[in-house]
């Protein structure tokens, strides 16, 4: 799971990458890093991808697929949702 949060200090975000097993925590790593799936996630967050951003504050669902449950093979975004600032 990727949450993106706002943080205690006011106009700063915390970003938590979350997994059943630390290869999920790196499955997690490996989304929010690869500009393609930042993508996706903005067009399941319904947003323009030519916008070039996120909303300032979401959660991911992912599925982690693992070589021998050590090796990140591949990465599936399930859901995608915006928060609003309150929740």
């Amino acid at each position: 799971m990727i949450s993106v949060l706002p943080g205690v200090v006011p106009n700063r975000k915390v970003m938590i990458l979350a997994g059943l097993t630390s290869t999920g925590t790196d499955g997690a790593g490996h989304f929010i890093c690869s500009p393609t799936s930042l993508v996706e996630a903005a067009k399941r967050l319904n947003l323009h991808a030519s916008r070039n951003g996120l909303p300032p504050f979401f959660q991911c669902v992912l599925r982690i697929e693992a070589n021998r449950g050590v090796d990140v093979m591949r990465v599936q975004l399930v859901a995608a949702k915006t928060l609003r600032k309150d929740q």
